[in-house]
């Protein structure tokens, strides 16, 4: 007889997709203000599209961590989660980046895998951004956000930190007192 297949359902039990697809499309907008070297419009009280959305990934990335060290408040585990979850991405990015670098670069390849290229990848795995690469980019505009292989590597050791903050709060308890809330807030 026939069965009824059923299309597998994402079960996230939360409206962070959509909230995240909303963040994106407000970064792209802000970026293609600096891309073409013009001013990004300003809102409310100096904020502009762009810097809404970073809160508005921070604000969801912290309840989401914050969520899961309650279901884990071990930690060790808690530590590696987030290590696992930064660096393997961060590494195969850096090492990818620092390869197709080498197609594009207006250096002799020996040049190129010098002492720079060695820092872009050294320091990336310290969660200590470094953007450039030796020869890349160079004919853009005189400007860090033109030369910059991967712009948004600047959120890395703010979101590190977090997770420290978060594993001292956790572990010294403050989560359950009254105060916490404002403790977070500041």
């Amino acid at each position: 007889m026939g069965t009824t297949s059923r299309l597998p359902t994402l079960d996230h039990g939360n409206n962070f997709d959509g909230l995240r697809l909303i963040a994106s499309l407000m970064v792209l907008i802000s970026h293609q203000f600096a891309l073409l070297g013009t001013r990004e419009p300003t809102l409310a009280q100096g904020m502009t599209l762009g810097s809404i959305a970073v809160a508005m990934f921070f604000v969801m990335s912290g309840y989401l961590v914050t969520e899961s060290w309650y279901k884990d408040p071990h930690i060790t585990r808690f530590a590696m989660r987030r290590l696992l979850r930064i660096w393997p991405a961060l590494m195969v990015a850096t090492i990818v980046l620092a390869l197709a670098g080498a197609a594009i670069t207006s250096l002799p390849l020996h040049e190129y895998f010098g002492r720079e290229t060695r820092h872009f990848i050294t320091f990336n795995a310290q969660l200590r951004p470094m953007y450039t690469l030796p020869g890349v980019f160079v004919t853009t505009p005189a400007n860090a956000v033109m030369s910059a292989v991967n712009g948004s590597w600047w959120t890395i050791p703010l979101e590190a930190k977090c997770y420290v903050y978060l594993v001292a709060l956790g572990a010294i308890g403050l989560r359950r007192r009254a105060f916490s809330m404002l403790a977070l807030l500041a």
